[in-house]
């Protein structure tokens, strides 16, 4: 997620109150907003749109550079239902009669795969082979690219080719992981307020696609402290509010990669003490096994949850999920930056 760079305006029709100033809270009425905030409960009925769950499946997806080659995308007749010939029992379930299931990889340098050994390494391609020949896995991921933009900003994923592409590529799952860059320090200061409404009008631009995909949404990465990209950041709104600020924007649970790297590289030493084999020396883009993790939990996700669009809870579930994400990006999000946006 190489840090975005300064340039012409975004597209009008993007997002709600673009134009909004930043306004950096007086302690008094920070505390009134996270007093609301805490009375606004999550909803309990059903989420908005499908999410990943929480807890992973029980079987383990290995590495994909430790499995065989891609396996042959040859079919054959199971009780009248077609499936590839070596794909695993457990994910038979999520594999369509009438096709392959399409899945869409949707995000900024992590997804395409910066710092990795090969194109081979990416975790789009690593989730591939993971998950077999009964899936097509796209790589719609460009390096810079941000959820939100601006005048200040001409890197939206939103204005981007693959963007375009992803729309267009018949998908039946699409995985967002987006938001490393939106947490730069020249761009967040600007349009932390457009981060909750940009992320959801694109979850809600997929959901309307005729192919009716089913969405995940992912956490980006931890940040680490100290590293040679690490200034360009703010990690502690990569680290501290995201993981409690996407779910809300995604109005139930997302795929939770903060804690697999956390708990293998922990945040609170720097990088270059550990021996920290999921993380480059950059501190924001994993190695080849660190990739391996992303596309492991992801693929976790789709196995528990097949490639169908799920009920969509009712208006006033979404209202609180905006409500508690907007208070969150306006309290912990401007914190975040303290002494730093102005």
């Amino acid at each position: 997620a190489s840090p975005a760079s300064p340039a012409s305006p975004a597209s009008p029709a993007l997002l709600a109150g673009q134009s909004r100033p930043l306004l950096i809270q007086q302690p008094t009425k920070l505390q009134a907003l996270q007093a609301t905030a805490a009375q606004v409960s999550p909803p309990s009925t059903v989420q908005e749109h499908p999410v990943a769950p929480a807890t992973p499946p029980a079987q383990i997806l290995r590495c994909a550079f430790l499995v065989q080659p891609r396996p042959s995308r040859e079919l054959q007749s199971v009780s009248g239902t077609l499936v590839p010939t070596s794909l695993p029992a457990q994910l038979q379930p999520a594999v369509s009669s009438s096709q392959v299931v399409r899945v869409a990889c949707v995000g900024d340098s992590i997804t395409f795969g910066l710092a990795a050994s090969s194109t081979d390494m990416s975790y789009p391609e690593q989730l591939q082979r993971i998950l077999g020949a009964g899936y097509h896995v796209m790589n719609f991921g460009e390096s810079g690219r941000t959820m939100t933009g601006g005048r200040q900003n001409s890197m939206s994923y939103w204005e981007s080719i693959n963007f375009k592409e992803s729309l267009a590529s018949v998908p039946d799952i699409v995985v967002i992981m987006l938001g490393t860059n939106d947490a730069a320090r020249g761009i967040w200061c600007k349009r932390l307020r457009q981060f909750v409404p940009a992320y959801g009008n694109m979850i809600r631009t997929y959901l309307q696609l005729n192919s009716k995909p089913r969405v995940f949404v992912a956490e980006p990465p931890p940040i680490y402290d100290g590293s040679s990209y690490s200034a360009w950041f703010f990690p502690a709104v990569v680290n501290g509010v995201f993981p409690d600020l996407l779910p809300q924007i995604a109005c139930g649970e997302v795929i939770r990669l903060h804690t697999v790297f956390a708990s293998r590289c922990p945040l609170n030493r720097p990088l270059e003490a550990q021996a920290c084999d999921l993380m480059t020396a950059d501190g924001v883009h994993p190695t080849d096994l660190g990739y391996c993790e992303i596309a492991k939990a992801v693929g976790s996700s789709i196995v528990q949850q097949s490639a169908v669009q799920g009920p969509f809870s009712p208006p006033a579930s979404r209202r609180q999920c905006q409500q508690r994400a907007m208070l969150i990006t306006g309290t912990r999000g401007v914190q975040a930056a303290a002494g730093v946006c102005a």
